[in-house]
């Protein structure tokens, strides 16, 4: 595979030779970046789905969870309706109210989360519908007739009233809850199966990314990669001393002007050399006279220069009278004017 993708790279360098380097490199980068680009986006479409699926799944489960809820709150009816009847106790009693006041929380809860559901908003309908018959129908007459004949209460036809009432409930939640469990079941395979084919397809723009990456650096490196390298071999050779050294002018565009460039540079070198030869001598000459000049100034600085220091140097550490100290001065003045005047001279020159 390799050799392939080699000999495909050294026929398309040898096609697109002539044209600009830098238009090699952005339709390269550019097919490059359209397949990378695909290759993400299907990525980031099967993480959507990935994220949907989980969204989906954690709703099925919120939905269950209020489902359940509800399931709750219908048993505690169910059995402190009876452990009242069963028993008088009034703790049952505030159960039940406790109960029946929490349905409305519940059912609102529940309402709310499939409500974008149309098959589980008719069941939470009907659950709503049999719970409220349960608790208006039965339970609330049920209390009154306890209060005034236990007996009848507790009589075997309405316990299978109460029962029926509760089975039917208990029917609504199953259903709800299988219902539910359908359709999370529904979503979670359809979102599996566009993630699957997402990243099936990412991979796939991947790897033909890849191939076409290695294609591209194949057809660089004939084609730029090694006429740079015939370039940097030929600066090493003028830059040890063959300034005779010549460039085949072939290539791409850029890299026909740098070779060009490339023996234009070696036959002013080489050109340069001669005049630097011819030049050497009369650098010399011109550096001995510079010597000579340089030891003529420096001894000629030096003397008023010492006079200067020598004649300052006693002022700052002995003390004279006034007439000496003038007479000091004047010397170091009129060596000063000495000092200046050479170094005008010797700007002049």
């Amino acid at each position: 595979m390799p050799g392939v993708f080699e000999r495909l790279g050294e026929r398309l360098s040898r096609r697109t030779g002539s044209l600009p380097l830098l238009s090699h490199l952005l339709i390269g980068s550019a097919v490059l970046a359209v397949l990378v680009g695909a290759a993400f986006a299907l990525a980031l479409l099967a993480m959507s789905d990935l994220r949907s699926s989980t969204n989906a799944q954690a709703h099925s489960k919120d939905v269950s969870r209020a489902t359940l809820e509800l399931e709750s709150v219908v048993n505690q009816l169910d059995s402190s309706l009876r452990g009242y009847v069963n028993s008088g106790n009034p703790i049952y009693l505030g159960q039940w109210r406790a109960g029946r006041s929490s349905l409305p929380t519940v059912f609102a809860a529940l309402n709310k989360l499939v409500a974008s559901e149309p098959v589980q908003a008719a069941q939470a309908q009907k659950l709503a519908t049999d719970t409220t018959a349960y608790v208006n129908d039965y339970g609330v007459p049920l209390i009154p007739i306890f209060n005034v004949n236990p007996k009848v209460a507790r009589s075997s036809d309405l316990a299978r009233q109460g029962l029926y009432y509760i089975n039917t409930i208990r029917g609504d939640l199953s259903n709800l809850l299988a219902g539910e469990d359908r359709s999370a079941s529904e979503r979670e395979a359809i979102a599996k199966r566009e993630a699957s084919r997402a990243v099936s397809s990412g991979i796939a723009a991947l790897i033909l990314a890849a191939s076409l990456l290695l294609l591209f650096g194949i057809f660089v490196a004939h084609g730029v990669v090694r006429p740079v390298r015939t370039v940097a071999a030929g600066a090493s050779r003028v830059a040890a001393g063959d300034l005779s050294t010549r460039l085949p002018e072939q290539g791409a565009a850029e890299l026909h002007e740098l070779t060009e460039a490339f023996n234009a540079m070696a036959r002013s070198l080489e050109h340069g050399k001669r005049e630097l030869e011819a030049q050497n001598e009369q650098l010399r000459q011109s550096e001995r006279l510079k010597s000579e000049l340089v030891s003529i100034v420096s001894h000629e600085l030096r003397t008023p220069l010492s006079g200067i220091l020598g004649y300052s140097s006693l002022l700052l550490k002995r003390e004279f009278d006034e007439e000496d100290a003038r007479r000091y001065l004047e010397v170091i003045n009129s060596q000063g004017q000495r000092l200046s005047s050479l170094v005008e001279e010797f700007l002049d020159v």
